[in-house]
Order: structure tokens, then sequence, then C-alpha cells
């Protein structure tokens, strides 16, 4: 089974020997892929519509998985069972909607070891949420794939850790985030990533099109948006930043 750069990018992250809460499983492929290939011992598939995990246990089935993956109807977290899962895996949905899973679902969050998450949009808020509710974020990857930029974030629960690495990720977290580390992810910066450079480079070149045509169009709506448009341009210059 052949899986695409993103979800690639998002299972090089998953530790080997953890069972797995692949939450918004769609067609259970990741799932599969995790079992099939020794990483996980057991995964739990969850999705919020009967439709696909309709096709997730057809294609469990097909591969020969009943016996390590189970399917299960749920919204979010809400369906899994104190402490079984060590490592939740939240990939594809909205930045918005992760936290709205996470923060619906705090205790079984709690409880994992690990938080796997690929947000497809407002990263900052996620990021957020995570360092506020006892996560450091110890690991990002990116990569560009059919045009569109995607993003994954590995995150460990600070108080399953050893009490020397506790500190120190407690360290990390109390160092207070700017905004473009927290829109960009400061790891990411820090390395400067070359993807994630070229991605900067395109927004950047995009949003001063945007500032010409708001400072250029004098109508009430653009100058409302100006000041607010401003401050993101200055978070992305921020950004760039890191590569000078």
């Amino acid at each position: 089974m052949v899986l695409s750069e993103r979800l690639m990018m998002s299972i090089g992250m998953i530790p080997t020997g953890k069972v797995v809460a692949d939450v918004g499983c769609d067609h259970a492929r990741v799932a599969i892929w995790l079992v099939k290939n020794g990483i996980a011992p057991h995964v739990i598939a969850t999705d919020l519509r009967p439709g696909p995990l309709s096709h997730a246990d057809a294609n469990i089935a097909y591969f020969h998985c009943e016996d390590k993956i189970e399917t299960r109807l749920s919204d979010g977290l809400a369906n899994l069972r104190p402490s079984e899962a060590e490592v939740i895996l939240i990939a594809g949905m909205g930045g918005a909607l992760t936290v709205h899973i996470l923060s619906e679902g705090l205790e079984r969050m709690r409880e994992a070891d690990e938080l796997i998450l690929q947000p497809q949009s407002e990263r900052g808020a996620v990021r957020r949420f995570l360092l506020t509710h006892g996560f450091a974020i110890t690991e990002e990857k990116c990569c560009i794939e059919d045009g569109k930029f995607y993003n994954s974030i590995h995150a460990v629960n600070v108080t399953k850790l050893s009490q020397g690495e506790g500190r120190q990720h407690q360290r990390e977290q109390e160092t207070e985030y700017e905004p473009a580390e927290l829109e960009f992810g400061r790891l990411l910066l820090q390395e400067q990533n070359p993807v994630l450079h070229t991605y900067l480079q395109n927004e950047y070149r995009k949003a001063l099109l945007v500032k010409e045509n708001l400072e250029s169009n004098n109508t009430e709506s653009a100058r409302e948006r100006l000041p607010g448009f401003l401050e993101e341009l200055k978070v992305l210059e921020c950004a760039l930043s890191f590569y000078n």
C-alpha cells in the first residue's frame, strides 16, 4: 500500500509498539499501513460517519487486519475508553476542528503519551492549545504536495516523561513563543527548514500584492481590513527573518 507524502510524514512520527487511535480514519489506509509494517500492535480507527467506517471495514478485511484494527463510530475522542490510546493521530482536519476535538476529549488526550497532528489551517491555534494543556512540541515536519503546504506536529505529554525530560520540556514551554513561532513552528524556523522557506516566500509575495491592492482601494472595507493585514504581514516578515 502506497500512501501520500503528507501521510507518511505524520506516520514517520509514530513510535513503534504503541496503541494508536486514528481519529477521522476515513478508509483506514493509515491504520492498515501501521499494522502491516509492524509500527502499531493495535489501532483504533474512528470516524464520525458510518459511510467511511464501512469502507474502512472492507479495506481492513481485504488486508486481513481484523485482529489488529478496531473500527469505532466516534465523535472525536468521545468513544475512546480510558487510557486505551497511547498515541492519538489527527490528520487532515482544520485547526479549529482539531482544537475542538482535543478540547471535548480533554481527559482522553491527557491520558495519551503523544499526539501527532496535521492541521490544515489555523496551526497557531493548535500549537497554542498544546502548549497550554501540558504538551511539549518536540518535532515538526512539513512538505508541499500537489502545490499545497502540509505541516505535521509531534507533541509529548510532559507528565508522562521522566523527571529530567519533563523539566527540560517545561522550561521550553515557559519560553514564550513569538507570533511567528506559533503560526509557522518554532522548530521549523530554528532549523531554517527549506520547505517552509519556500512556502513563506510564496506567501509573502502574495501578501505584498494584497497589501498593494488594499492601499490603492479607497473603500471602507479595504480601510478596515488593512491594519489587521499589516499585522499578518509583520508575522510573515518575522518568520522570514529566521532565514537571513
